[in-house]
Order: structure tokens, then sequence, then C-alpha cells
């Protein structure tokens, strides 16, 4: 599918691993993406206090990481899941895991 797309937008034929995988490979891929959009979405309107449950978004922010990973996305990509895992810690008074 995400072939196609490239292949109608671009007029191309892009070769890479992405594109090549098996059907069963890039249904793989497509559903981490998917989860790596909605857990996104999910950070972005998450408020955290000390009793917000910040145990659970910290989970939420490592798992978008996994995700990230398994996709081969490192670097700037993951600045904003960072990002947020620190405002959690700060905004939950967790110095310790803010400053690690």
């Amino acid at each position: 599918m995400r072939k196609q797309n490239v292949q109608d937008m671009g007029n191309f034929d892009c070769k890479c691993s992405l594109y090549t995988a098996s059907p069963a490979d890039q249904k793989a891929s497509e559903e981490r993406r998917t989860k790596i959009s909605i857990l996104g979405d999910i950070l972005e309107e998450t408020k955290m206090t000390k009793n917000n449950g910040p145990a659970k978004a910290l989970g939420i922010c490592r798992l978008n990481l996994d995700f990230k990973e398994a996709e081969g996305e490192v670097g700037t990509s993951n600045c904003t899941t960072f990002g947020k895992a620190f405002q959690i810690c700060v905004a939950t008074e967790d110095m310790a895991r803010a400053s690690g």
C-alpha cells in the first residue's frame, strides 16, 4: 500500500527494503506505524499530575520508542517522545527520572 502511494505521488519505483519486504513484513510495519501515531496522539493529549498515572504515561513513552526502534526510527524522530517523558517526570516531581 505504501509503495503504491509512493509510486502514484512520485512516479518512481522505490527499491528500499521497506518497499521490497514481504507482504507480512509490510503489514507488520503498517501496524507498528499506526500504533506509533496513536500512542503519539495519546501522549500529546495527556495532562500529567501526580495522581494521573505517570507510570502508565511513561510506559506509553517506552512502548512508542520500542515501536519506533522496530521501524528503524532513531535520533531526532524520538525527541518528541523523550521530551514528553521529561515533561511527565517534571510535572509529577519525579526529579530522579527527569535528570537521568
